[in-house]
This record gives structure tokens, C-alpha cells and sequence, in this order.
């Protein structure tokens, strides 16, 4: 039927498609007009979504493309919930769900609200579901914003509203928003968000009767079918075009919030079976802390890789997406597949965007290998996926309880280095990509706080061919309040994101307090403070999590946002881009000189004999000899190893590195070794060092015949991963 009435009226259903993505937006818009809260006004922190009455995603606005599996999955408690008691909605009800474990929710700040959409207000025809989704700035517990870093299990992390009918005839019941409101610490704030929602779900049942009433209800299911198949066709298109074999990679957790400092080991194998992508997600054991991620957040995290690697802005959302997905998280009582009591607060920004990282380098070694050298081309490095941030509570002089959570922390990280260019700067969680920063003076207009700077952090990027995005440096101070408690997390500061196709590591993210730091007293001696060093307080160096932390009035907090990592040997990058960025001050002349090796004055001119003398000694020192050949560019940016039908070879010389059975990396490099911070400082870069075991290391790969970087590892001590495993069938002609 699809087939033949797309041939039919191709236009028809393209313009019925974009009918509902139009839809959706407007639904966001909506969202936006009418919340007050710069969470959602300004960072986007939201989804809604469309969805057909079996609960089929049709279309999305998101601007955190996580939502896509909390979206499908609390639409689908509700419809299971009302199965299960044998009831119907009616219209005009509506459900809040926030579970992560019952509804998928990414955690329980995600408040969703989901809403029937009949033909007419009188029930006939159950045409659909609409789904909206907020942060809200809290829902009570023991962490502002529902993040509780000190909660042991679920029930210290604030309210769970597992697909509660809270809604009737397009109202809040009083006695649900007199319970709520009791519960939270921004009573009117989260009241106000969960009717914006309901307001845009409005939006959506109303826009939605008009779209059927246009083109007919079969006509209506009939181009929706068709978008599905569509999106679905495509995406199996370009999985096709990958390589069939097993690609694997390890992430971890960084948890100090309960005493013990350890690693949690989070694993991904993609395996690519013709048009189908299977993904094996394995976790260690969930632990009593908020780092689990439920399924909801791991499903989302896996979606997020699809849609930014393979999807890249024309592949339509909808149900067809899930189709070529098949995805196993290993046993129930895992970090990515928790049960309950697992506490679940950050899970998604924890061993969830480990998932999304793992996977990520996952499948970057397929897209490598594509015989499609569209998709071979969306080959880029790793985002900073983390998110560094702080929920304080207090009472500001004025008497008003001040919430300071600000999203800055997240969405101020550096992307991935790409293959036509740099990496963006200020770039933000792969999961969030519509959200933005609100302006520091919305802040200081509500919150007892004076923001001292906020720019982009030197040398935070990760060194290629193509840099990585930088991440952003902020600091405020505490002036109109005695104290604000509540808590921090860093989540990434250990480890940094890891280099593609020998790009180089990034720098880390960190955040703490520069206790009582003066800054009155410069300020009324007409100094604006830029720096820490100009800052009179001792740094006070706080764990990363920390469930119990307080800010005192003339303290400052600083937040440093890690860099997205490098695509390609950075000796291969133009010395005049490096040039330039010195000038512009993103990175320093030491830094370019020792990621780079290019010389440059403090005008950014290029010495250029100096730079290519510097270059071949650092091309010396990988070997421990000169090298054999000269260095040259691979065939594809960021593709630094190829297959033939005998060996894995160096894609910049087609030096033989091991059998093609064997693995390259471990049998066919000339490797180097050190602990990542002492990496990290030899290029005037920032990561934080480790003091509990086990020691987190740099492991560099070097081909031997040329001396290119072809891989760069960031692993704790003894622990490593397999290369790819191709099928047979997978040669040098095949992924050409």
C-alpha cells in the first residue's frame, strides 16, 4: 500500500509529513510562551511529541533528542495502564508520568504529560497521543531538581508519578496540585510548567483534528505509514552501507559521592547485520547511587548516537527509526538496566551518556569502514558528554527562597571535531541539541547572585586535524544571601573525551569554590575580577559528588566545561588555523607547540621553519627513531586504519599493521604511556588526577612506518577493549 501511494502522490505525503513536524513545533512553541521558567524558556530543556493511538511515534520537537525513548515509553505506560484496568480515556484527561523505572522518564525531574487526542470532544475515534515533557526546577527529594547525589535508593530522590490521571476535562485536579505543590521546593514554577504543558498538548489535540479533517482519517493513517517506511528505508540504507562485523568500546563512571572514589564499567558492542544494528549494552552491577540509568535514559542514550551520526538533519523522526534498532541491555540489576530500588537522579547524564559515548566510538570504527563515503564522512570525534552543575536552596535578604540550577553546566561543553571543520565551541550534551544558556544577567535578575565571567576555556579542545569544540569558563559569586545548600556534580573530570582516528584527548571539566574571595573589596577599588588568580579566597577543592554542599555569601563557584576531542593526527592540522586560534586566545603558544608542534609568536604568526623542524622532532620522539616515510594525510579525514582482504593497514601510508583477523591496535602500534594528567599538563591542559587506583592512562598509537597517530586510548590501568571484527565479506573493495 506505502509503496504504491507514495508513487501515487509523493507531494501528498511529504507535505502531510511535515504537517505533524510542523505540529510538533508548535507544541514547543507553545511550551515556551507560556512557562516562565528559564530552564525551559531559554535552555530548551523540553520535548512533545505526536504519536498514533497504538502509541507509534509520528514526530517530534526536541530539543534534548533523549526524550525520543521517554516520549515512546511513558505514552506507552499509559496506554498499558489503562489496558491493564480495562478502562478508556476520555477527552480532556491527561496523565503525569516521571518514573524512570515505570515510564522511562530520564529521570525524575522529566515531568511528561500525556494527552488523548480524539476526532471530536465527544470520544469517538481515538486519533492519537500527544506528549509534552519539562525539567521542572524541582520535585522534592533530598537534591534541588530532583538530583540527590547523597540518595541511597528511589525514595530519597523525590516524587514518582508513575502514569498518574491527574487531568480531567483539561484541568489539573486541585487535590494532585495541592500535593505536588507540598512536595516541591518552586511550588508556583512547577505548577505553572506542568500547565504549559498541558497547554501544548492542547495545541496538539486541536491542530491535529484540524490535519485529519483535511485529508481525511484513512488518508491520515495512510501517509503516516508511509513516513514511517520512509524514515525506516533510509536509516536502513545507510546502515547497509557499513561494514557487517562487531565494533566494541568501554566508558566509566566517575563516583566519589559516598565515600568510596570508584569506576563503573559501562560496555557497547555494535554489531552491524546488513540493514540491522545491534547494540549490546553491559553494565557492572547498579549501585546505591544516582549514576544508574533506567531504560528509558538508556534507550535515549543509544537513540542520540542514531540521530546525530546517521540521522545528520534529514532523516524525519518517527517510528521507522526504532525499526533497524535492536537493542539489548544484558541483565536486569545493572547500571544500564536497573531495578528497583536503584536511585536514578542523574542516570541520564551519568551511565547514560556513557552509553551514548561508548556507542558513539562504537560506531565511529564502522562509519569508518562505510562504502558510502557520505556516511564514511560523518566520522567525528567525542563530544564532551557530561554535565557539571550545582542545585542550591536558600533565602535570599529579600526573604524570597532562591533556587539557583543552572543548565550552563551542561550545555557549556565542547563538540566533536568534525571532517569539514572544528568541532563547536560551547556545544553542549549530544542529548541536548537544541538547548542554549540563558543570558547571566536573567540570572542576576533573579537569583542573589553577580556572575564574575563566562567565556570559553583555553585549551580546553581536543588537538586533530580538526579540533574539538571548546568548553566555557563561568564563575559567580554568592552576594545576596547568607548560604545556599544543596548539591554538586561533576561528571566528567577524570576522564576526558577521547580522540577519533588518532585525534588527541580534550581537556576535562571540573567545578569548585573559591571560599570567601573577596570580591567586594576589588570591585570597590574598581577591579573586576577575570580570574582565580586575582580572587583573594582559597580554591576549595570539593568532591565531584556532592550531595551536601554549601555555598556562603562572597564565595565564588567556578564551573570549567570540558572540550570535545580531535579529529586526526593534529600534526596534519593547517599551522595557520593554529596560528589563528592563538591569536584569538583559545589556545595558548605552549599549547600549540606541544600538541601541534607549530611555533608561533604572541601575534599567532607562524615561525614556519621552526614549526617544520618541531614537527618532525615530535615525529621522532613517537618512534624513538626518524621516521621511514613522510607524513601524509589519509585518504579520508579521521580514517586512520583500512581493511584489505590479508591485513589491517595505516590509512595515511598503507603500511601492513597485523593480519586482518588480529587486533591492530595491540599487535600493530608503536604505543606510549602515561597517567592522562601528566599527558594533559605537558600540553597545558587541564585534567583533573586521579589519587585512588586505579590510575586512569593515555595509551597513544602510532603507526611504525610513518610515525602517524592512528588511535589514542583513555582507560584505567589493565583495562581494554577488542578492534573491529569484520565478516568476511568486509574487504578494502567493499568499504571504499
Amino acid at each position: 500500500m506505502t509503496a504504491t501511494s507514495m508513487m501515487k502522490d509523493p507531494v501528498g505525503a511529504e507535505v502531510h509529513r511535515k504537517a505533524l513536524e510542523n505540529l510538533a513545533n508548535d507544541m514547543g512553541l507553545t511550551l515556551v510562551r507560556t512557562s516562565g521558567s528559564p530552564s525551559t524558556t531559554d535552555a530548551k530543556d523540553f520535548s512533545t511529541c505526536l504519536l498514533d493511538a497504538s502509541g507509534e511515534p509520528l514526530a517530534m520537537s526536541s530539543s534534548m533528542l533523549a526524550h525520543s525513548a521517554s516520549s515512546l515509553l511513558g505514552t506507552n505506560a499509559v496506554i498499558d495502564a489503562l489496558a491493564a484496568a480495562g478502562q478508556t480515556p476520555r477527552p480532556g484527561d491527561g496523565w503525569l508520568v516521571n518514573d524512570p523505572h515505570r515510564c522511562g522518564a530520564l529521570h525524575q525531574a522529566d515531568v511528561g504529560v500525556v494527552t488523548p487526542i480524539f476526532r471530536t470532544d465527544q470520544g469517538d475515534d481515538l486519533v492519537g497521543w500527544a506528549f509534552s515533557n519539562v525539567h521542572l526546577l524541582d520535585v522534592g527529594g533530598s537534591g534541588v531538581s530532583g538530583i540527590a547525589p547523597s540518595a541511597l535508593s528511589m525514595y530519597e530522590e523525590g516524587l514518582r508519578l508513575p502514569a498518574v490521571r491527574a487531568i480531567r476535562d483539561n484541568r489539573l485536579d486541585e487535590v494532585w496540585a495541592g500535593y505536588i505543590a507540598a512536595n516541591v521546593r518552586a511550588p508556583e514554577a512547577a505548577m505553572n510548567d506542568i500547565r504549559s504543558m498541558l497547554a501544548a498538548n492542547n495545541t496538539g489535540v486541536q491542530t491535529m483534528r484540524r490535519i485529519i479533517d483535511a485529508y481525511g482519517a484513512e488518508r491520515h493513517h495512510e501517509f503516516a505509514g508511509i513516513g514511517k517506511d520512509l524514515t525506516e528505508n533510509l536509516l536502513r540504507a545507510r546502515i547497509a552501507s557499513l561494514p557487517d562485523g562487531r565494533y566494541e568500546s568501554v566508558e566509566f563512571i566517575e563516583f566519589d559521592g559516598h565515600g568510596v572514589d570508584r569506576l563503573v564499567e559501562v560496555r557497547a558492542a555494535v554489531i552491524v547485520d546488513g540493514s540491522d544494528l545491534r547494540f549490546e549494552l553491559r553494565g557492572d552491577p547498579q549501585v546505591d547511587a544516582f549514576v544508574n540509568s533506567g531504560r528509558g535514559s538508556s534507550y535515549g542514550s543509544v537513540m542520540v548516537t542514531i540521530l546525530t551520526m546517521l540521522g545528520y538533519g534529514d532523516l524525519p523522526y518517527n517510528a521507522g527509526v526504532w525499526r533497524p534498532l535492536h537493542i539489548d541491555l544484558g541483565e536486569p540489576g545493572s547500571v544500564i538496566n536497573p531495578t528497583e530500588p536503584a536511585p536514578v537522579s542523574l542516570g541520564h547524564a551519568e551511565a547514560g551518556t556513557r552509553v551514548t559515548t561508548a556507542v558513539r566510538q562504537a560506531l565511529n570504527q564502522a562509519l569508518a569502514l562505510s562504502a558510502d563515503p557520505v556516511v564514511r564522512s560523518r566520522v567525528a570525534g567525542i563530544p564532551n558528554d557530561s554535565t557539571n552543575i550545582a542545585g542550591l536552596f536558600g533565602v535570599a535578604d529579600s526573604g524570597a527562597p532562591a533556587v539557583l540550577f543552572y543548565m550552563d553546566g551542561a550545555a557549556g561543553l565542547g563538540g566533536p571535531a568534525q571532517t569539514v571543520g572544528d568541532g563547536q565551541d560551547a556545544f553542549g550534551m549530544s542529548m541536548m541539541s537544541g538547548c542554549g544558556m540563558p543570558d547571566a544577567e536573567l540570572y542576576e535578575s533573579t537569583d542573589p547572585v553577580l556572575f564574575l565571567w563566562r567565556r570559553l576555556h583555553v585549551n580546553s579542545a581536543g588537538p586533530g586535524q580538526t579540533r574539538g569544540g571548546l568548553g566555557t569558563d563561568r564563575a559567580y559569586v554568592l552576594r545576596g544571601a547568607d548560604s545556599v545548600s544543596g548539591f554538586n556534580t561533576t561528571v566528567l573530570r577524570e576522564r576526558p573525551a577521547v580522540g577519533t582516528g588518532g585525534g588527541a584527548p580534550a581537556s576535562a571539566g571540573n567545578q569548585y569554590p573559591v571560599r570567601q574571595s573577596g570580591v567586594d573589596e576589588l570591585m570597590a577599588r574598581g577591579v573586576q575580577p577575570l580570574s582565580v588568580e586575582q580572587l583573594a579566597g582559597e580554591i576549595d577543592m570539593i568532591r565531584a559528588k556532592d550531595g551536601r554542599f554549601t555555598l556562603y555569601r562572597h564565595d565564588t563557584f567556578r564551573t570549567i566545561g570540558g572540550g570535545g576531542s580531535g579529529l586526526g593526527d593534529p600534526l596534519l592540522r593547517d599551522p595557520e588555523a593554529v596560528g589563528r586560534d592563538v591569536y584569538d586566545g583559545y589556545l595558548t603558544r605552549g599549547h600549540a607547540e606541544a600538541a601541534y608542534g607549530v611555533v608561533t609568536g604572541d601575534d599567532g604568526v607562524v615561525d614556519t621553519a621552526a614549526t617544520v623542524e618541531r614537527r618532525e622532532q615530535i615525529r621522532a620522539r613517537r618512534l624513538g627513531v626518524p621516521p621511514a616515510v613522510p607524513l601524509r594525510p589519509p585518504a579520508d579525514p579521521g580514517v586512520s586504519v583500512r581493511p584489505d582482504e590479508s591485513h589491517w593497514r595505516c590509512g595515511h601510508c598503507r603500511h601492513p599493521l597485523c593480519d586482518r583477523d588480529g587486533d591492530w591496535r595491540a599487535e600493530g602500534t608503536v604505543t606510549h604511556v602515561e597517567p592522562v594528567a601528566d599527558w594533559a599538563a605537558a600540553r597545558e591542559m587541564a585534567v583533573y588526577a586521579r589519587t585512588a587506583e586505579p590510575r586512569i592512562l593515555v595509551t597513544e598509537h602510532y603507526c611504525p612506518n610513518c610515525a602517524a597517530a592512528l588511535h589514542t586510548d583513555v582507560l584505567p590501568e589493565g583495562v581494554t577493549y577488542a578492534s573491529p571484527r569484520l565478516a568476511p565479506a568486509a574487504t578494502m573493495e567493499t568499504v571504499r
